[in-house]
Protein backbone atom coordinates (compact mmCIF):
# COMPACT_ATOMS: atom_id res chain seq x y z
CA UNK A 1 0.00 0.00 0.00
CA UNK A 2 1.26 3.06 -0.99
CA UNK A 3 0.63 6.63 0.29
CA UNK A 4 1.10 9.65 -1.76
CA UNK A 5 -0.97 12.82 -0.79
CA UNK A 6 -3.24 10.74 1.38
CA UNK A 7 -4.35 8.77 -1.58
CA UNK A 8 -4.07 5.01 -0.65
CA UNK A 9 -3.80 2.90 -3.44
CA UNK A 10 -2.36 -0.81 -4.11
CA UNK A 11 0.14 -1.60 -7.14
CA UNK A 12 -2.25 -3.63 -8.55
CA UNK A 13 -4.13 -0.40 -9.47
CA UNK A 14 -1.49 1.15 -10.48
CA UNK A 15 -0.23 -1.16 -12.78
CA UNK A 16 -1.54 -1.05 -16.46
CA UNK A 17 -4.11 -3.67 -17.59
CA UNK A 18 -4.10 -5.25 -21.01
CA UNK A 19 -6.60 -7.24 -20.23
CA UNK A 20 -9.97 -6.96 -19.32
CA UNK A 21 -11.60 -8.15 -16.64
CA UNK A 22 -14.37 -10.72 -16.85
CA UNK A 23 -17.09 -8.86 -16.22
CA UNK A 24 -16.28 -6.49 -19.10
CA UNK A 25 -15.89 -8.99 -21.87
CA UNK A 26 -19.85 -8.68 -22.92
CA UNK A 27 -19.51 -4.57 -22.78
CA UNK A 28 -19.01 -2.83 -25.68
CA UNK A 29 -16.78 0.42 -25.52
CA UNK A 30 -17.93 2.30 -28.45
CA UNK A 31 -21.74 1.42 -28.59
CA UNK A 32 -22.73 5.04 -27.09
CA UNK A 33 -20.35 6.64 -29.45
CA UNK A 34 -22.22 4.68 -32.35
CA UNK A 35 -25.35 5.29 -30.76
CA UNK A 36 -25.17 9.03 -30.86
CA UNK A 37 -23.34 9.36 -34.62
CA UNK A 38 -26.19 7.65 -35.55
CA UNK A 39 -28.52 9.87 -33.83
CA UNK A 40 -26.84 12.79 -35.18
CA UNK A 41 -26.83 11.73 -38.90
CA UNK A 42 -30.49 10.92 -38.76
Amino acid sequence: MFNSQGAKATMSDMLLRWQRDPDEEGADPFAGLEAALTAATQ
